[in-house]
């Protein structure tokens, strides 16, 4: 076959090789081994699946344990005595604005329970009862310990001061109230740190015009000086910031 010929013959593409499953090498984009009943997880292992109500990958949230009907019963109670407190405290604040405000708690006189008791109603928010429990937890409030520390003195239901608060009675408010919490600060926090937070302070200036680092020395030419271990010489010569000095054997 001349080389002409070769030239112009048409190669035959050859076919690829069916894979067998046991090649080796390098995996292409796109792998991802399958496992059997599942889908594909992190190397290879089968995915556990979305959680029910979630996304894929989403923690399963945590709930509150639900109360029981015995729980529930006791949280119900404690709910409606205090709404009938709060009833009881807007009835007392309609008929003696001056001595029951939240706004401006007044200690009580000592007898005014008996006042109260005397206008209780049967039924309602003013029924003795409520009273007694209102009173048992407005007086044994930290407002009405701070206000009698404030005052100093007790008003009767017209907002009258009465009679003065004595020392015992001072410091028995005084330890009813709990102290604030003091946030502490760690050593040197908030301080500032050298050269930050303001100007450096310039060098002293000449003139309007700073002054440059070079100091001549103290000496003189002619001064004697002590030179090294008990040593004496002669400065001979100033260059600069630098003197040359001759010590008594000679040596410069």
């Amino acid at each position: 076959m001349s080389e002409e010929r070769k030239a112009f013959t048409p190669r035959v593409k050859s076919q690829s090789r069916p894979s067998n499953g046991s090649s080796t090498g390098r995996k292409f984009s796109g792998y991802r081994p399958v496992s059997v009943g599942g889908k594909a997880g992190f190397n290879g292992k089968p995915s556990r699946g979305p959680v029910r109500g979630g996304r894929t990958g989403d923690k399963k949230p945590f709930g509150r344990r639900p109360l029981s009907p015995q729980e529930r019963k006791v949280q119900l109670e404690k709910q409606q005595k205090r709404e009938r407190i709060e009833q009881t405290y807007e009835a007392l604040h309609a008929k003696f604005p001056q001595a029951f405000d939240r706004n401006n708690i007044k200690p009580l006189a000592v007898d005014v329970h008996k006042e109260l008791f005397a206008i209780a109603t049967e039924e309602g928010p003013l029924r003795k009862s409520l009273i007694r429990h209102f009173l048992a937890r407005y007086i044994r409030n930290e407002a009405y310990h701070e206000a009698a520390l404030k005052h100093q003195k007790r008003f009767n239901l017209q907002g009258e001061a009465v009679v003065d608060l004595t020392a015992e009675e001072l410091e028995y408010h005084r330890s009813n109230i709990k102290p604030k919490p003091q946030f502490t600060r760690k050593p040197g926090f908030g301080g500032k740190k050298p050269g930050f937070g303001g100007r450096r302070p310039s060098a002293p200036n000449r003139g309007g015009r700073p002054q440059s680092g070079f100091r001549r020395p103290a000496f003189a030419v002619g001064q004697k000086v002590l030179a090294g271990d008990k040593r004496t010489g002669v400065v001979k010569e100033i260059i600069g910031d630098k003197a040359r000095v001759t010590l008594d054997n000679n040596i410069t």
